[in-house]
């Protein structure tokens, strides 16, 4: 009992600050050094007769210390688990699980979770630093753009918008692949359906509008790309012909080796989806709606060879997605 004890309160709170003779840790030791000297100078023959002090005090003390070690190795197996996972996820925000069994076995469990916290508010003003700047860069571009610097301008809200969600993962190195493009919508053509992915014959000749791969982030034009538009959502294809529909202006594939498909897509068509990403380095990306003048004009598509690339969570995809509002503004502004 005295081992269970003295591994939960010693370890529990936050040495790092607190005098030697302060710590849990000594003054529980106390307790159990009490309860030590007392089998030690007392008359243990009085309880029993056949009793000797020397197994007495080694059971004694090899049980509290077993006890003990027990609970700290447990709960530290706990938090390195724990912070193996969330840095698998790329929710560690520089914070090493190394750092953090160090950080508890030494200082306690309190003082792990200060430092875990704080990782994760530096993290955020980081985050919010990165975004006020490009923000900032994007709100001058736009208000100075004209018909000479336009494609230029494109290309740099778009890199503004790659830069924030390249925060929001800590990408300093750009090892996530993240980049940014946009998606025009067009009124279909007889070049634009000889161009569209995706569709079937009937549907091909049928299509009224479609959404054009038009600008990317490294100054490059490619045209390639046209995607049908349906104003049927069960028949939308999944990504940015889904975000140009869908009321909440937005679309997320958090994997694109599990893309989900509305009940009206044919089969044949899924697995020509399914084979494109295959073939295609990224692993997951969202697309935004650009609305300009009151219509939906476009979309804005952010990809990266990562999973997941709008946060793991419903509230973190939305966050995302809020911060990134602007920037699409700014472009509908700018085309």
């Amino acid at each position: 009992m005295l081992g269970v004890f003295y591994g939960f309160d010693g370890w529990r709170g936050d040495t790092a600050d607190v005098e030697f003779k302060d710590s849990p840790r000594v003054k529980n030791l106390l307790w159990v050094l009490g309860g030590g000297f007392t089998a030690f100078f007392g008359d243990v023959n009085a309880l029993d007769t056949t009793a000797k002090k020397a197994p007495l005090l080694l059971a004694y003390f090899a049980a509290w210390s077993v006890a003990a070690f027990a609970v700290v190795m447990f709960w530290g197996i706990v938090i390195g688990l724990g912070q193996l996972v969330v840095n698998i996820k790329g929710r560690g925000y520089g914070y090493s699980t190394a750092e953090a069994l160090i950080d508890y076995f030494f200082y306690g469990y309190r003082h792990y979770r200060a430092r875990a916290d704080a990782s994760r508010e530096n993290q955020s003003t980081r985050f919010y630093t990165s975004f006020l700047k490009q923000l900032t860069f994007t709100v001058t571009a736009a208000g100075s753009v004209n018909a000479a610097n336009r494609v230029e301008t494109v290309q740099n809200i778009l890199g503004s918008m790659a830069a924030v969600v390249k925060s929001y993962h800590r990408d300093d190195d750009d090892r996530k692949g993240i980049r940014a493009n946009v998606m025009l919508k067009r009124d279909c053509d007889a070049q634009l359906r000889e161009r569209m992915l995706f569709v079937s014959a009937t549907d091909r000749a049928q299509a009224v509008h479609c959404l054009e791969l038009s600008r990317m982030t490294s100054l490059r034009i490619q045209t390639g790309i046209v995607l049908p538009l349906s104003n049927d959502l069960n028949k939308v294809l999944p990504g940015a012909p889904t975000a140009f529909l869908h009321p909440d202006r937005f679309a997320v594939i958090d994997n694109t080796r599990q893309i989900p498909f509305g009940q009206g897509v044919p089969e044949q068509i899924q697995t020509e989806i399914n084979t494109y990403f295959n073939q295609r380095g990224f692993r997951s990306f969202g697309s935004i709606q650009m609305i300009g003048r009151g219509a939906t004009i476009g979309v804005v598509n952010i990809e990266a060879t990562i999973a997941q690339v709008f946060g793991q969570t419903e509230d973190e995809r939305r966050q995302l997605i809020q911060n990134l509002l602007p920037f699409c503004s700014a472009l509908a502004i700018v085309y």
